[in-house]
């Protein structure tokens, strides 16, 4: 089974950064007095959320009868169903970060996205998680 991220967060990132972008033009424009240069820090910016975008587009996870294989926001892996411990999660400054952890050294793999059909699948797999991840992944 692959699972990728939500339409929602493929798309509406990008686009409320673009739409935010085309506002400041008039501003950008106006204030820079010469059109190169305001045209040239548009494009740094827009060259920036392209290369977020698809940072969100390529990330993947990937269930098969051999394990779970990721990538995805500049990382990847891959863990044997016999190696994954748990489930777990980290929450630093308010995200939520959903992991494994790794039967012989405890160690935690944090997954680049959990959506609750991912998480429904891991749970069939390897157990449910803490109760808090419960709650949470329920809300995805």
């Amino acid at each position: 089974m692959t699972f990728r991220p939500r339409n929602s967060e493929r798309w509406s990132y990008p686009l409320v950064i673009c739409f935010l972008l085309l506002l400041m033009v008039p501003f950008l424009y106006m204030r820079a007095g010469r059109g190169l240069g305001c045209l040239g820090f548009l494009l740094c910016l827009v060259g920036l959320i392209v290369a977020a975008s698809l940072k969100t587009w390529a990330s993947v996870v990937r269930l098969d009868e051999h394990g779970l294989r990721w990538s995805g926001n500049g990382t990847g892996g891959f863990m044997e169903w016999n190696a994954i411990q748990s489930m777990d999660y980290d929450r630093t400054q308010r995200i939520l970060v959903v992991g494994l952890v790794e039967r012989a050294t405890g160690r935690f793999h944090p997954l680049p996205f959990m959506t609750s059909d991912l998480y429904q699948a891991l749970k069939g797999k390897i157990g449910a998680g803490p109760s808090e991840l419960d709650g949470e992944c329920r809300l995805l």
